[in-house]
């Protein structure tokens, strides 16, 4: 049962909130020691899930900037924010599999996360599932490198370094290149799909001109299906958005966003064989508005696809 209920924040801001009946995410109960990097789908405290609008009322919300700060531990470092009195496990540190990005020493952060029941972390409480946006602008405040303390997670999932997944990852990477490759011909021999005007939301971070995590693949997913629909049209549209922090001020993203991101986008569908004026991009500059809700799904480029006639 879905309820609705109001909270009034420091500031006097009534902030609507949507409390819905859904657990609490719980980490794997593993035995102490590595995890794959292919396990993807299963959280382990210190590599929090992906922030979506699916699982985003699993526990408390919380919206904050802060400067992040490391603090050294075995076998791998730890991230932490403070935000209101209280200090948060953001992540362990990883390598780019991770779903959720992490915060850049010299750079404030958005924190965008959900409050979890797990034991803390250091002396910070676990925010899972979570998303982390770096702001470009630097910050030479933001730079606390903290002696190891004791604290630690038990299950690292793949810590930085070569490590033993590196023979599943060149697999992978072989099969990318093999695929592209093939995208890329100009005698391209398209997969039957059905044919219809469809349209592709291309995730980025908090004021971020380059795709968040996954965004890459998204693209190419789009490119693959305007290829096999062989498109008359590919409409790339920036937009800027904006989001509701905590404590009841909103953060606007920076004029000229839209632009980047509608400009991403194009580069990744020009480097495929399009023919001329198949590919055509524009933006938004109004910043679309916070709820406080799924705020994160309108930071995106939107690319709408429409079939070409069907050639034999």
């Amino acid at each position: 049962m879905n309820i609705r209920s109001l909270l009034v924040v420091s500031s006097g801001v009534l902030v609507a909130s949507a409390v819905l009946a859904q657990s609490a995410i719980k980490p794997a109960q593993l035995p102490p020691g590595r995890v794959s990097e292919a396990l993807r789908g299963v959280y382990v405290t210190g590599d929090p899930l992906r922030l979506t609008s699916e699982n985003m009322n699993t526990g408390q919300r919380i919206t904050f900037v802060s400067c992040p700060y490391m603090r050294d531990s075995d076998p791998t470092p730890l991230w932490f924010a403070d935000h209101d009195g209280e200090t948060y496990f953001l992540r362990a540190q990883q390598n780019l599999s991770a779903q959720v990005r992490h915060p850049q020493l010299k750079h404030k952060v958005l924190v965008e996360g959900v409050i979890s029941p797990e034991p803390r972390v250091g002396n910070g409480v676990v925010l899972n599932p979570l998303r982390l946006s770096v702001l470009p602008e630097v910050d030479v405040t933001c730079d606390r490198l903290l002696p190891a303390d004791g604290s630690h997670i038990d299950n690292p999932k793949r810590p930085p370094g070569p490590g033993v997944d590196g023979g599943a990852r060149e697999a992978g990477a072989e099969r990318n290149r093999q695929n592209a490759a093939r995208l890329w011909a100009v005698d391209y021999q398209p997969d039957p799909v059905a044919r219809e005007v469809k349209a592709f939301e291309i995730p980025f971070d908090f004021d971020g001109g380059i795709g968040a995590y996954q965004a890459y693949g998204q693209v190419v997913t789009a490119v693959k299906y305007a290829r096999d629909v062989q498109a008359s049209k590919v409409e790339i549209i920036g937009h800027r958005a904006s989001v509701l922090l905590s404590n009841g001020q909103t953060l606007v993203e920076r004029a000229g966003v839209e632009k980047d991101r509608a400009a991403t986008v194009t580069t990744i569908f020009n480097d495929y064989p399009f023919a001329p004026g198949v590919v055509v991009t524009r933006w938004e500059s109004t910043p679309r508005k916070a709820d406080g809700g799924a705020d994160f799904d309108q930071r995106t480029a939107t690319v709408i696809v429409t079939p070409g006639p069907l050639k034999p």
